[in-house]
């Protein structure tokens, strides 16, 4: 699985929201495996997936490609506001347990968009990993109590874009200088 990351928009403090658009993609062999329709984004108020490819590929695999925009809840730090880096998290997990579904990261072509452009902010510090989740609940199913399952996190940092034009703005002093 891979996720090419091109807009981090709308961070929103009072909402404690933030949007992000992005391309996702598979690539796997069970023929039964519908990735977009069971796609979940952990905390989304809002999601919008389009598929946009689904092939079989020589070798038997199924890739399927989707463009995803979601509206994710965020509770934001303000103790440095307006400036201070956020740790934005974009977490997609199996509707399947590890026994039976695990992600692997495509690290080579999972990227953020080197174009990207968020009105007011600096995005960078892209990273992307596996890790896994363990639920404290069985789900009324006590057989279920030790279920895990595979979650791809993207992480970026957001921090205000240009603290000195700010500072000027506030600052009729700074804007003489």
């Amino acid at each position: 699985m891979g996720v090419y990351l091109y807009a981090v928009q709308d961070l929103d403090f009072p909402k404690h929201s933030f949007r992000a658009s992005f391309n996702v993609w598979w690539r796997f062999r069970d023929r039964e495996f519908d990735p977009v329709s069971t796609l979940q984004v952990v905390a989304a108020r809002t999601i919008n997936v389009v598929e946009d490819d689904h092939l079989v590929l020589p070798n038997g695999e199924i890739y399927v490609s989707a463009r995803v925009d979601a509206v994710i809840e965020h509770v934001f730090d303000t103790s440095a506001f307006p400036f201070g880096e956020h740790r934005l998290l974009i977490e997609i997990e199996s509707p399947y347990e590890t026994d039976r579904m695990r992600f692997v990261v495509d690290a080579k072509d999972s990227v953020l968009d080197p174009e990207l452009y968020s009105p007011g902010w600096h995005i960078g510090k892209f990273s992307v990993h596996e890790e896994t989740k363990r639920y404290p609940t069985a789900f009324g199913l006590p057989e279920r109590a030790t279920d895990d399952y595979s979650r791809i996190v993207i992480q970026v940092s957001a921090d205000r874009a240009g603290p000195t034009s700010y500072i000027r703005a506030s600052c009729p002093r700074a804007r003489r200088s």
